[in-house]
């Protein structure tokens, strides 16, 4: 591949005629396509492209065809990328409000599960029911 961007992936799984070479050109096109998507998940700016070091990009059409048949099936060398880390995120007083309700009715689910009465069973279930109506009421209030 010329350039590792997601319209040449997906020209390069389209040329490849052997299983091997479409299973290199499907794995860039997906770990290109899982980069780009973190990245606009997550809002990160890409990689200044003048600052890194390119790796040399395995053409799998560039092959002679003076190379024997076994050599289509040794592993080839993909270039990998990997995302910047995510940018440590300081968290504002609402979402920590949510995230608390959030936990404490994950715990109090967990706890319904495990109670052994049934009498158990329904304290924590209403337990459950007045906690999603003040996460209702607080994300009212925010929102």
């Amino acid at each position: 591949m010329t350039q590792p961007t997601l319209r040449n992936a997906l020209k390069e799984l389209k040329k490849a005629k052997t299983l091997a070479e479409r299973i290199a050109a499907a794995t860039i096109l997906i770990n290109k396509t899982a980069y780009k998507a973190g990245q606009a998940l997550y809002g990160i700016e890409p990689h200044n492209q003048n600052n890194t070091a390119k790796k040399p990009a395995v053409n799998a059409a560039k092959r002679t065809s003076a190379a024997p048949k076994a050599s289509a099936a040794e592993p080839t060398t993909i270039p990998e990328t990997l995302p910047p880390e995510p940018p440590k995120i300081t968290v504002d007083t609402f979402t920590q409000g949510l995230m608390r309700i959030d936990a404490e009715l994950k715990r109090l689910r967990h706890d319904y599960q495990r109670a052994s009465t049934e009498m158990d069973r329904n304290a924590i279930h209403f337990k459950i029911l007045r906690l999603e109506r003040k996460r209702r009421e607080y994300l009212k209030q925010h929102l």
